[in-house]
């Protein structure tokens, strides 16, 4: 597996001496992207940087044409509680948002290169954090999607408990919690409310939300994903073959349906506002809630 980190939040004032470090901070397998960053603390400035930063991830996909990215994983890696919270605004539930509390001491040019270094190692302990999230992440996305609640899309799985796992889930492994463990306990909680059940005629069993629309697996037949089109934003593209910044099949998709009839509703198709859909008999929906009839 190969690796995309990102890094926002870096002070202008030492990012020279960071970048510097790169290879040592990323490992092997891993590209080092970044800008320095200007004002660490203003959320507007916050937000253009890691829109800056969501833009080149995108791009990498945008020009991969041949699928050469499906064991690549992005996360980003957030200095200071102001990034953070531009990042997760930014990318959730599609990159992996690793926080590093930390701030520059830039008194004297002794403190300025100390506060650079300490810098550097935690950027180093996201990277190693992120990839130790990475391994069991992505078996269960490529190995268990047909399975896995995980790819569940945010928008047109009607739940009360969707989103708050997946928020829980991610807030626990981007501070250090095993990854495994907190994949089965999500997993499991997301079971509890939204229990598979096995629809009569069907081989497998389905997720059903509160509306009842039943989201089945696509099993091999998979072909519903949205393209790298100019009219999607950026967190299309990416939540479209990520999740929480491993990747996925960019083909997986649900067949939605409600019993025996063409399935007819308001869906949200990934950055449109909702609107009346109606299926031919079903909707394929997508983990990034891309909607093909």
């Amino acid at each position: 597996m190969t690796h995309v980190f990102a890094f926002a939040g870096i002070p202008a004032a030492i990012y020279d001496g960071v970048y510097d470090q790169r290879l040592a901070i990323c490992g092997d397998e891993a590209e080092f992207v970044s800008s320095p960053a200007k004002n660490t603390t203003h959320p507007g400035s916050a937000a253009a940087q890691v829109n800056r930063l969501v833009n080149v991830l995108t791009d990498r996909l945008r020009g991969d044409h041949h699928n050469a990215l499906a064991d690549t994983a992005f996360a980003m890696i957030a200095v200071g509680p102001t990034t953070q919270t531009a990042a997760l605004q930014a990318v959730f539930p599609a990159v992996l948002v690793i926080p590093v509390e930390w701030s520059l001491d830039a008194t004297t040019a002794t403190t300025t290169k100390q506060s650079r270094n300490a810098l550097i190692v935690l950027l180093r302990e996201a990277c190693l954090l992120a990839r130790a999230v990475f391994k069991p992440l992505t078996k269960e996305l490529r190995e268990k999607d047909n399975r896995t609640p995980l790819l569940l899309p945010l928008k047109n799985f009607s739940s009360s408990a969707l989103v708050r796992e997946l928020s829980v889930f991610h807030d626990a492994v981007a501070q250090g919690a095993d990854a495994g463990a907190a994949i089965v306990a999500t997993t499991q909680a997301i079971d509890r409310r939204h229990p598979p059940q096995m629809i009569h005629g069907k081989v497998r069993r389905c997720y059903v939300d509160r509306r009842r629309v039943e989201f089945h697996a696509p099993g091999s037949a998979r072909h519903a994903y949205a393209r790298p089109t100019s009219n999607h934003p950026d967190i299309c593209l990416l939540a479209g073959s990520r999740r929480f910044g491993a990747p996925f099949d960019r083909c997986f998709h649900y067949d939605c349906s409600r019993g025996n009839k063409p399935l007819a509703g308001r869906f949200t198709r990934c950055h449109d506002v909702e609107a009346n859909w109606s299926g031919k008999p079903h909707l394929n929906i997508a983990p990034n809630d891309y909607i093909r009839i």
